[in-house]
């Protein structure tokens, strides 16, 4: 994710285009993939360092599909 955020911003850089102030993701329903505590800590920190005002990251709900309904 950190990569992710880090090309965006260079690439919005070069187009004059300022950085969202909200970043909204969905993840899959495991700790692994972003209910841990090393990625609530990083969102803290991104928000503590006014890189972002929000940052919303929600978990897909237990038994969902994977298909086209989930990819919202």
């Amino acid at each position: 994710m950190a990569r992710t955020l880090q090309l965006a911003a260079v690439t919005l850089l070069e187009k004059g285009v300022p950085m969202p102030t909200r970043w909204r993701f969905d993840f899959d329903n495991t700790a692994a993939d972003g209910k841990n505590a090393t990625c609530f800590t990083w969102f803290s920190w991104l928000i503590g360092e006014d890189k972002f005002e929000v940052i919303d990251a929600e978990s897909m709900p237990v038994g969902h599909t994977h298909n086209i309904q989930d990819q919202r």
